[in-house]
């Protein structure tokens, strides 16, 4: 969707330095609704070669994504493809120039470990891009406090995977994302809403969905997107 979020991902791929091969591997695509965001990128949209990987843990995610892709004539387009994979297992050695990690990290069992694990696929020079969720302290909905953190764990966990710089922005601006959600949930026509029904129990994610609005409205919750950048080879760290 155009988000805030999504129009500054695309504008971090348009931005690499001239001459970088854009690669790709968004750890927790869900549906991989990120892709067609970052179609809209002026460089991939100028002819410049691309490669697109997606992974989820979920086969429904998986098979919905895949069946977008075909939707949109990319599921024989060289370079596209997603797959079922659990990226705190590790990933294959391959690299990329920018991976991102859309409200996915915060989810791993072993957070520190697998920021590492992240950062490790991610070539000299190139970026990981992680959004999440952040507690705003002083909060009171200690409900909300499982699998969302403060803002200095999510930097010290990048600091110890060996990022050489990081650049924190809140995008609480995109709580209107949480709003718009609420909205459209209740219509079964909505594009999603089958999705969401196959796999969470609607009432359960209905509720969530409800205190995070809440959350947001009494500023104990924003969205942080975070870019970490990789020293080059050679480079010193800061």
């Amino acid at each position: 969707g155009t988000t805030n979020i999504n129009r500054q991902l695309v504008e971090i791929v348009d931005q690499l330095e001239k001459g970088t091969e854009i690669s790709i591997l968004d750890a927790g695509c869900g549906v991989g609704d990120t892709l067609y965001s970052l179609l809209t990128s002026k460089r991939i949209r100028s002819g410049e070669p691309f490669t697109y990987y997606g992974i989820t843990v979920s086969p429904a995610e998986l098979q919905f994504a895949k069946l977008l892709a075909k939707y949109h004539g990319l599921a024989e387009k060289p370079g596209i493809g997603f797959a079922l994979h659990n990226f705190e297992d590790g990933l294959p050695p391959v690299k990329f120039s920018v991976v991102v990690a859309v409200e996915s990290l915060s989810y791993a069992t072993d957070f520190i470990g697998t920021t590492g694990i992240l950062l490790s696929a991610v070539k000299p020079g190139g970026v990981l891009i992680v959004v999440a969720d952040v507690m705003i302290p002083p909060f009171t909905s200690l409900d909300l406090t499982k699998r969302l953190l403060v803002k200095e764990v999510w930097n010290n966990a990048f600091s110890s995977a060996g990022c050489a710089k990081v650049v924190t922005m809140d995008e609480g601006i995109d709580s209107e994302i949480v709003m718009r959600t609420l909205e459209h949930a209740h219509n079964r026509y909505w594009p999603f809403g089958e999705l969401r029904d196959f796999w969470h129990d609607r009432k359960a994610w209905m509720a969530n969905m409800k205190r995070r609005k809440e959350a947001f409205e009494r500023a104990e919750l924003s969205t942080f997107l975070f870019i970490c950048i990789k020293a080059r080879k050679g480079a010193e760290q800061p």
